[in-house]
């Protein structure tokens, strides 16, 4: 039994129920919004969420190709790191991803076989949480460099508009101060 085989008999409910949980995750006004909008302009968050769900369950459910399964993970992350999530909330859709198999495949589970494919597709969900968490800080530390640039550019422009930074002043060489010699008369 291939590692994808019981995810590829029921993927479409393991979809929808995944992307419930991961909206329950935001504010109940935003929720239906996010469902019912298919307009990827109008609904960037909502659209990018399903589309990467649903692509990264497919991903498990055939060839589990580490590239592709991080580019999905990227394309979910990146909506997530500019939001309000801690590091642990923006990652948890993986770990609620096993329950999901588990109530969704239930008695089916029972055999021995089974069993064994769960474990492997456990550690499979637990790798891409490690990838994930690699992506995330990824994200989260580009996004705090390009606010870090932002500020900087936001204070050199005020400080010119002010006249507190000329480039004048910078582009002046500094004039060579002659130091005491050592019986202390300058230039020595």
């Amino acid at each position: 039994m291939s590692l994808a085989t019981p995810i590829a008999e029921c993927q479409a409910e393991v979809h929808g129920r995944w992307l419930d949980r991961v909206m329950a995750s935001y504010p109940e006004q935003a929720r239906p919004f996010f469902r019912r909008q298919k307009n990827r302009f109008a609904n960037p968050v909502g659209q990018t969420l399903d589309r990467g769900l649903r692509l990264l369950l497919q991903e498990l459910a055939g060839e589990s190709r580490p590239e592709e399964l991080c580019r999905h993970l990227e394309e979910i992350l990146r909506v997530r790191s500019v939001q309000s999530f801690t590091p642990a909330q923006a990652v948890r859709f993986l770990f609620e991803l096993k329950d999901i198999v588990r109530e969704v495949l239930g008695e089916r589970l029972a055999d021995r076989r089974e069993q064994e494919w769960l474990g492997r597709f456990d550690r499979q969900v637990d790798q891409l949480a490690l990838f994930a968490f690699d992506i995330y800080s990824r994200l989260r530390e580009r996004m705090y460099q390009l606010r870090i640039a932002e500020v900087k550019r936001s204070v050199s422009t005020i400080m010119k508009r002010t006249g507190y930074f000329s480039e004048e002043l910078f582009a002046k060489p500094v004039p060579e101060q002659k130091t005491a010699g050592p019986s202390g008369a300058p230039g020595e």
